[in-house]
């Protein structure tokens, strides 16, 4: 049985997880691991483009999980696939550093750790012009979220199976916007324990267009206030009502930035796609949070 299994969720990455896994297949880590891609419905030849690194990589299978798209259910159909204590995870289109099983994998044996995130280096694969788009993530610890706990995210994390499966795995309630900080919380709310392992880096790709960025915001707003309701009886602060008109206020002030250029167009694009989904979500989960 393999100590540890990295889980790819892909949905048509044909051009791009050939890098992820030529990546992998560079680790430096000397013990017993997989790799389980998740096929989570691609029409593009993901699968084959994925199965023609076999011989690079120890234990390489492809499974399908193309009953219904989504991001958790093709984690959790890994999940359930996997044979490793160890579950880690990253997606198709990043790039993993050589030591990035070894770091998760001597952590949760040398530290104890229950669940961990690593660092991710936001810059070696987006164009330097899409920077200010977005906030980048802290060096020296894992980024906090509305005020609350600590999360890892999808991209990079690692989770010991028998937490995974006890907590009841990835919440597919969530669909495409903040599963994983409600995983990381629910784990923490439920006594388990979240590492930082800055050894465990990952180049992350993030969206090229303005259209793919709001419609990411737009899902990440959209859950939020499910996120509010579901986490306001285990401690997070309540959201203050001149926070909530300030954020709706500063899209009026800032709405010069529309014509100050690429960057500032980036961001004010990026608040306003968060805003619509948080208006939105706030009535979906009758969860006030703007």
């Amino acid at each position: 049985m393999p100590t540890a299994s990295v889980v790819i969720p892909a949905l048509n990455a044909a051009e791009v997880i050939g890098e992820q896994l030529d990546a992998l297949s560079r680790q430096t880590y000397q013990g017993d691991w997989e790799v389980v891609v998740v096929d989570n419905g691609s029409t593009d030849g993901t699968a084959a483009a994925a199965m023609a690194h076999a011989g690079r990589l120890p234990r390489l299978r492809v499974i399908d999980a193309s009953q219904r798209r989504s991001h958790t259910f093709a984690r959790n159909s890994g999940a359930a696939a996997a044979e490793g204590e160890l579950l880690l995870y990253c997606d198709a289109d990043d790039v993993v550093a050589p030591g990035w099983v070894a770091a998760f994998a001597a952590a949760a044996e040398e530290e104890g750790c229950d669940f961990m995130g690593g660092f991710v280096d936001d810059v070696s694969l987006n164009d330097p012009r899409h920077a200010p788009w977005r906030q980048s993530p802290p060096r020296d610890r894992l980024p906090e979220k509305m005020d609350f706990l600590p999360l890892a995210i999808s991209a990079n994390l690692a989770i010991r199976r028998s937490v995974l499966f006890d907590i009841g795995g990835w919440n597919e309630g969530y669909g495409e916007g903040c599963n994983d900080v409600e995983l990381s919380w629910r784990a923490q709310v439920a006594g388990y324990r979240l590492c930082y392992v800055p050894e465990a880096e990952i180049a992350y790709r993030y969206r090229s267009s303005m259209r793919a960025l709001a419609r990411q915001m737009y899902r990440r707003g959209l859950a939020e206030p499910q996120l509010y309701g579901d986490f306001r009886p285990h401690g997070l602060p309540r959201r203050p009502v001149w926070r909530m008109a300030g954020g709706v206020a500063k899209l009026a002030v800032r709405s010069p930035d529309l014509v100050r250029g690429e960057g500032p167009r980036g961001r004010w694009v990026n608040h306003a796609a968060t805003v619509v989904g948080r208006v939105r979500g706030s009535a979906r989960h009758r969860s006030l949070y703007v």
